[in-house]
């Protein structure tokens, strides 16, 4: 084979010659193993995985500091290997719920393999962890674990609320107490316990099914995802719920809550900060207590927050930056295709309110800027911080399935040294944060 680029990272001495991965004069990567070419596909991805260990993803969801930079695009992997590699956080390259690959036309199983072959190509020897998000079924989560994915994110949003009034037991052990956690005092009147019932009485027994059916004999992380509730978890109810899987014998490893300030793009900061600081304080007093991590989503378009939230609870944290490596697709788009970023941009205002369906959103249209007139060196501007982040967020997957899904493919790919350095620089300054 000619005219090709071998990855310096990825020659080491396997079998009788040399193992290497290579790319050649028209972008396609391959795996060669003692002078045998493999593609990269499914079967390469399992050999691998099988002859070098350290290219499969592993439980890292108890370590101290996590971040999930879940990549939509299969194209970004390396760069957010390389970041935390120079970092004391430990990567979930791959973060794939099932509404996420439906709207990227993906499975799982690619998206694992597309991590194993990042990681052997940067020669990443440390942990890795491979998440399936968002999980609604047993269904799904027998998939995610026949696919090899190392952690189990349960989306109980649509059990929140569904609980029954508290049993005789349960007001014995609640009502008109008072708990400690760390100097904090946790009072359960008798309303309190009736909504902390109400509110999780149907998770616990779902979590309970989901831990003793999989979990415990998988071997697999589990992470309890409240964050898309109707109303914050509050520290009570993180009380209750910890202490009820724990007096079930139920190992969980994060718990991702809904906070006052939900997480989003859209919702506002300014002056809010310190209640919020105060609010992930209080939660983290209970997190540490019982031995699990608070987990935060929707971080990519508030890196700000990183920092505080990181601070409130002691840096022992799971960040999520799911939507990071298709937002620097796009802002490189702004940057080296002006026109074709307009047109991605036209079908994520008419894709909109189709995407709201999916996503639950506070975004506020009204704020939406029109581009015309505006020059093309002040697109790229348009995704820092602004609420056009957050629409082409929420349109991703309207767009990678539009008219113009060819004519993009074909832009990422002639591009994707280019995108791989931004992501790695992007998470490496968000990761800087967590310091």
């Amino acid at each position: 084979m000619s005219d090709f680029t071998v990855f310096p990272k990825s020659v080491r001495p396997h079998g009788c010659g040399k193992a290497y991965m290579l790319r050649d004069h028209q972008g396609k990567e391959w795996f060669v193993n003692c002078g045998i070419t493999h593609p990269l596909d499914h079967k390469t991805a399992e050999m691998l995985r099988r002859e070098f260990p350290w290219t499969a993803p592993s439980r890292v969801l108890a370590l101290r500091k996590t971040v999930a930079v879940g990549d939509r695009l299969d194209l970004c992997a390396a760069g957010i290997l390389e970041a935390c590699r120079e970092s004391d956080a430990v990567p979930v390259p791959v973060q794939q719920s099932a509404r996420e690959l439906s709207l990227s036309g993906r499975t799982l199983e690619e998206a694992l393999d597309a991590a194993t072959f990042a990681v052997y190509r940067e020669g990443y020897l440390g942990p890795w962890g491979a998440c399936a998000d968002r999980l609604q079924s047993f269904q799904e989560i027998e998939a995610a674990l026949a696919a090899g994915c190392t952690c189990l994110s349960v989306d109980c949003a649509p059990l929140l609320g569904q609980g029954e009034p508290p049993s005789d037991e349960l007001r014995e052990q609640y009502q008109g107490r008072t708990f400690s956690v760390e100097g904090k005092q946790i009072r359960f009147e008798r309303l309190t316990l009736e909504d902390c019932c109400r509110e999780y009485g149907q998770v616990i027994i779902l979590l309970s099914e989901i831990y003793y059916s999989y979990v415990q004999r998988s071997g697999v992380d589990l992470e309890v995802l409240l964050n898309e509730a109707d109303t914050p978890t509050g520290v009570a109810g993180l009380y209750f719920l910890a202490n009820e899987l724990c007096r079930r014998g139920i190992a969980f490893q994060a718990v991702c809550p809904r906070l006052e300030l939900p997480l989003e793009a859209a919702a506002p900061l300014d002056g809010e900060a310190e209640s919020l600081r105060e609010e992930a304080e209080l939660l983290a007093c209970v997190s540490r207590s019982f031995g699990f991590k608070l987990s935060f989503r929707n971080l990519e378009q508030k890196p700000e927050l990183l920092t505080l939230l990181g601070e409130a609870a002691g840096y022992r944290l799971h960040a999520s930056l799911g939507g990071l490596s298709w937002l620097e697709a796009m802002r490189l788009l702004a940057r080296e295709e002006p026109v074709l970023f307009r047109l991605v941009y036209g079908i994520a205002l008419t894709a909109l309110p189709v995407a709201r369906q999916v996503f639950p959103s506070s975004l506020d249209e009204s704020a939406l800027p029109s581009l015309d007139g505006l020059e093309d060196n002040a697109l790229p501007g348009l995704l820092s911080g602004t609420p056009v982040e957050q629409l082409l967020e929420l349109t991703y997957g309207q767009v990678l399935h539009s008219q113009l899904k060819d004519r993009l493919a074909a832009f990422l790919r002639s591009h994707a040294a280019e995108l791989e350095e931004l992501v790695r620089n992007r998470v490496r300054a968000d990761l800087d944060r967590l310091k």
